[in-house]
């Protein structure tokens, strides 16, 4: 087909026509990217989502190591103690690494002067991590 523009034949389909065809192309990109997001969507609401940490605050007037030594008296019963952190003014306790713990527990000693926090993370409120804090607390 041809057509007439500034005077000047061209070859080609007129230019009402390739304004046509560019807008169907923008539709269908327009609802390629609607489907797309719309599967995201989906896909993000359908993935497994991980439960809320649990989180437990103690006090305590014993020393870091004096509740770190306890704790890992009690937990060797269990066997649920993998590694101890120590650091200034308190330390970390947890199961990570162990290799039957799917789910890590994490106790954390905070120094706050005449008494010692004690933060269970990861562990049922009556579970044996609990048990235990609370032993030696």
């Amino acid at each position: 087909m041809f057509g007439l523009v500034n005077e000047q034949v061209t070859k080609g389909p007129p230019a009402f026509a390739t304004a046509a065809r560019s807008g169907q192309e923008k539709e269908l990109r327009m609802r390629d990217f609607g489907i797309v997001a719309l599967l995201s969507v989906i896909a993000t609401a359908a993935a497994p989502t991980t439960p809320a940490a649990r989180i437990q605050s103690y006090a305590t007037a014993k020393s870091a190591v004096q509740f770190a030594s306890c704790y890992e008296h009690a937990s060797r019963q269990r066997e649920g103690l993998w590694f101890v952190a120590d650091r200034r003014g308190g330390g970390a306790l947890s199961n990570l690494g162990a290799p039957t713990v799917r789910q890590p527990y994490f106790i954390q000693i905070s120094d706050r002067g005449g008494r010692r926090e004690i933060v269970l993370r990861n562990a049922a409120p009556n579970g044996p991590e609990a048990w235990g804090v609370s032993q030696c607390i």
